[in-house]
């Protein structure tokens, strides 16, 4: 999804409950923060990698593995690089911090359903990553 589509959504989600805070700018520091926030909780597969001296390092998790920091996109032709499956999450994360403050709870509760989602799905193939190397091909 490229920044200028996640816009777009973010916008249609939030009609009529944003505090007026959906310029650009802003939209992108939230995206900032949201997807670090993701990378911290979960497993973002796009952000694997083994290669520790390439990419900065957000984290370790395991003796093998690394969640690479996320990059922010600048333009609306960018994309947002982060799992498709995590898509939601992000919307909902950055809905959280823009939307008027009656309906934080909510988009705070749904991108925590959104995590756990993909936390089932991520750790049922890391466990059969351990028998099976070829499932990590492609994502370094």
């Amino acid at each position: 999804m490229t920044l200028g589509e996640f816009s777009k959504q973010l916008k249609t989600l939030l009609l009529g409950e944003s505090k007026g805070k959906d310029d650009m700018e802003v939209i992108r520091l939230n995206i900032s923060l949201a997807l670090r926030d993701i990378a911290m909780q979960v497993v973002p597969v796009v952000l694997l990698t083994k290669d520790y001296k390439r990419y900065p390092i957000l984290r370790q998790i395991d003796r093998l593995h690394y969640i690479r920091e996320p990059i922010t996109p600048q333009n609306e032709n960018d994309e947002i690089l982060i799992d498709t499956s995590l898509e939601l999450a992000l919307l909902f994360k950055v809905a959280s911090s823009i939307v008027i403050v009656d309906r934080r709870k909510y988009y705070e509760q749904k991108y925590q359903e959104e995590l756990g989602k993909h936390r089932f799905a991520t750790y049922e193939a890391l466990s059969r990553s351990d028998e099976d190397e070829s499932l990590w091909i492609g994502y370094y």
